[in-house]
This record gives structure tokens, sequence and C-alpha cells, in this order.
């Protein structure tokens, strides 16, 4: 296994289908919004030259609940993030491990106090299809594992396309891919 990933990432709120092959152009500048099953919307903005995407979502109100800054690479895919509530604080980090073949294969999950609190890993057959992601809960430590039996799992990441990902079920996409109105220039800083 392949770790390209400081030591920076997010709290994981839910986790996600196994990946797939991406369909966009990695060197344009996006903006989407998702919609939720739930009535909340995801904001996503993606600058590939400045290696940036940022995720914003917005409760039924239109209110924020939380941000989400990840670091991508020069493929473009997510190495690592940064998760803030409502109240701009940092609640936590991910970062996500890939193999040799480039495929995602560990997503984990830290608290704003460097613990683990979930690992989703991904798995492929002998031909490379996606095998049902296998999830572990850290809430008794990293001694104490607890496997998660159902294995609905959503990622970290809302935006498809990112990290081989698809939407969540249930979401949907509000309208095309379009160029944002403000482009992303920083990247996430670590605390």
């Amino acid at each position: 296994m392949v770790w390209t990933i400081p030591a920076c990432a997010l709290l994981v709120l839910s986790l996600c289908p196994a990946p797939q092959a991406a369909a966009v152009d990695r060197n344009q500048v996006v903006a989407q919004t998702i919609i939720h099953e739930n009535g909340n919307k995801t904001e996503s903005r993606r600058n590939p030259q400045a290696r940036v995407l940022e995720e914003l979502t917005f409760n039924r109100r239109n209110l924020v609940v939380a941000r989400k800054v990840f670091e991508l690479d020069e493929a473009g895919r997510a190495l690592r993030g940064l998760i803030f509530g409502s109240e701009k604080k940092l609640v936590g980090r991910v970062q996500f491990g890939f193999d040799n073949s480039g495929r995602m294969v560990e997503e984990r999950t830290f608290d704003s106090n460097n613990a683990v609190v979930r690992r989703l890993i991904f798995r492929y057959d002998a031909s490379g299809k996606s095998l049902k992601p296998l999830i572990y809960n850290y809430a008794g430590g990293i001694s104490n594992p607890q496997p998660v039996i159902d294995g609905n799992a959503k990622s970290a990441l809302a935006t498809p396309n990112v990290n081989g990902n698809q939407l969540h079920q249930g979401d949907r996409l509000d309208g095309p891919q379009r160029a944002p109105s403000a482009p992303l220039n920083s990247r996430p800083k670590a605390r």
C-alpha cells in the first residue's frame, strides 16, 4: 500500500460507496451543488491548479453547518483534508490512501485530538472490480476497533468524481458543473 499522506485530515460524518472512474477534466476549475436526501445542500468548488477542493454544507435554512477543505494531488485526488463545524472550529481531519494502481484503498478519519475515529477500507477483486467496503469505528480507542456490520458507507467527500467516488445514495446534482464565482487559491492549513 502506498500512503502519500502527511498528518492532516477530517472528521468523517459518514463514509461512501467504493470508487469508480472519474469523468471530469481534472484541469478545469468547477463548482457543483449537491442536494442531499435530507434537504441540506453542499456547494463544492474544485481548483486543480491550486490543488484545492472546498465543500460548504448548508442546512435547509441556508446556514453553513460544515466546511471541508481538501488538498488535491497532481492527478486531482484528495490526499487529506480538514473539516470545520458551523462555528468555524476545526472538528477533525481525514487522510486517503491509494494502491500502486491509483485506486483509493483507505479513508482514515481523526477527531480534533488526532485520534482515529473511523476507517473505511476499499477492496477490489482480482479483476479490479470494487467490493463492499469494510468500515471500522474506533469509539473505544485505537486498540478496540468495532466493525460496522451493514457496510453502508459514505465518504467524507460529497463531490463526485474525486478519488473515484460517486454521489451518495439519495443525493443529486443541482444543474451542471460550472465555473465558480470565486476560484479558490489557497491550500488547507493544519493547526
